[in-house]
């Protein structure tokens, strides 16, 4: 059976090894319906990672607080560069609740990876959390099909 996809190079046997632990225990959770009351999903993530997501502004660290109860929230001093970005508890929440089963990460060439799913029907929402989650951890996206076929990352 061929899966849909998010394409990729990685980047480090650490970061890939990572990666493959984290899919593989949010799909867990995902199947056993475990909410994340213990901020664990947060646990799988380096300083370095965190920094590639968007975080509150002194500015809107309270009304950030507010939204979001007692997470781990990281102030920065600015987030100009990230306008366009997600912010990790909206990635967690677009993976829970998406309506695909994460299948893993299977080797697919010489450098290239590919992070498989199977959704339960379609559209499913999309993909745009899973292409985050990868390129989180420092891989390079190559290519995705979402079901509508083999798109380059680059031919966006």
């Amino acid at each position: 059976m061929e899966y849909y996809y998010i394409e990729f190079e990685f980047c480090s046997h650490e970061s890939l090894s990572r990666l493959i632990e984290t899919a593989a225990k949010m799909q867990y959770d995902k199947e056993k319906n475990t909410e994340d009351i213990d901020n664990k999903w947060i646990k799988y993530f380096t300083e370095q990672e965190l920094d590639r997501f968007n975080w509150p502004t002194e500015e809107e660290y309270e009304v950030t607080r507010k939204l979001l109860g007692n997470v781990y929230i990281k102030v920065v001093p600015s987030n100009e560069d990230m306008k366009d970005e997600w912010d990790i508890y909206s990635m967690f929440e677009a993976i829970k609740n998406g309506e695909y089963d994460i299948i893993g990460v299977k080797h697919y060439g010489e450098m290239t990876y590919r992070l498989e799913i199977d959704p339960h029907s379609y559209p499913y929402g999309g993909i745009n959390s899973l292409k985050k989650l990868v390129t989180c951890y420092g891989h390079k996206l190559i290519a995705a099909d979402n079901g509508i076929g083999r798109i380059q990352e680059n031919d966006k």
